[in-house]
């Protein structure tokens, strides 16, 4: 959008922060990728500008539909826009449509989806944590209750817009328990 490039030009280089999801995880050296992924939520909400990119694809390993319906089901990228949005509401978000670039508003059902993070689709679950691993939901618990203790304490100020969104919700978006199984590897 035209608001989008007036922005852009008013921010000079040095000030404008990147995150490019799809290299900025490295992929060969396992523990490094698990501290990498458990970053993503505090690296989104430190995002000047959020923009969703997910044009209609087919994911190369397993032949599966990739577009940004498929990017709103995983639950990592939910904590991303989370994240994002807690922190600095939804003025500088956006995610294509068909139209382009669209503006990311708080009264959208896509952003409404995003927001539950631990309803998402966790690899892992899919998988049955094999090996005993444990679940990615505990991974993201501290992130989540961290940007939720954040909402909290401002309330009544910066994150009054948020705390109203997430409060009649909140225990659907940050559950007190969840459950899992273990893959058999009999």
């Amino acid at each position: 959008p035209a608001a989008l490039g007036v922005l852009l030009l008013l921010c000079t280089i040095e000030n404008i922060r990147v995150w490019v999801d799809y290299i900025s995880i490295p992929q060969r050296n396992r523990s490094e990728q698990k501290l990498a992924i458990a970053s993503l939520p505090t690296f989104a909400s430190c995002c000047d500008f959020f923009i969703v990119v997910a044009p209609d694809a087919v994911h190369h390993d397993t032949g599966c539909a990739c577009n940004s319906r498929s990017y709103r089901r995983r639950a990592w990228c939910r904590a991303e826009i989370m994240s994002c949005w807690a922190r600095n509401g939804t003025s500088d978000m956006y995610h294509n449509s068909n139209e382009g670039l669209k503006p990311l508003e708080v009264s959208d059902q896509i952003l409404a989806e995003a927001l539950d993070v631990i309803g998402g689709e966790f690899t892992c679950c899919r998988l049955g944590h094999p090996n005993e691993e444990p679940c990615d939901r505990e991974q993201l618990m501290l992130p989540l209750l961290g940007l939720y203790a954040d909402v909290y304490a401002e309330r009544r100020g910066k994150h009054a817009y948020a705390y109203a969104f997430i409060e009649p919700r909140k225990h659907e978006l940050f559950p007190s328990t969840f459950e899992y199984t273990h893959r058999s590897l009999d």
